[in-house]
């Protein structure tokens, strides 16, 4: 029964746009998961963990008392972590082409990365 509520709540769900006392018409959401559903990180953490999987077996090392640490995740922001740029580069490339099989929309542009050590200054 529990099932069914819950496919019942994500397959009627309709939204509208409020802007003052005016509201739009009621259109059907048909993709995504509501924002703020309890479901959310379930369902997330069951997509993006085929990431953490093949970035933790790709080689590109990064590991704190022989623990992968090259990715690290909260809700939906990811954090790659890398020694070298060209295998930070690589981690990138992986988590879009993995994104991109899982219909889920990664914003390379919207990162950003730090760099430290002797060659901060050097170019990316």
């Amino acid at each position: 029964m529990v099932k069914y509520i819950y496919i019942y709540i994500y397959i009627y769900i309709y939204i509208c746009a409020e802007w003052g006392n005016c509201k739009s018409k009621l259109v059907q959401l048909v993709t995504g998961v509501k924002q703020g559903g309890v479901l959310f990180p379930v369902l997330f953490i069951v997509y993006v963990d085929d990431i953490i999987c093949k970035l933790e077996i790709s080689g590109y090392e990064c590991r704190i008392a022989r623990k992968y640490v090259g990715i690290l995740m909260y809700a939906d922001d990811l954090l790659l972590i890398s020694a070298l740029n060209c295998n930070l580069r690589k981690m990138i490339k992986r988590c879009e082409e993995e994104m991109a099989w899982l219909d889920i929309c990664f914003n390379v542009n919207e990162s950003c990365h730090v760099r430290c050590g002797p060659g901060y200054k050097k170019p990316w």
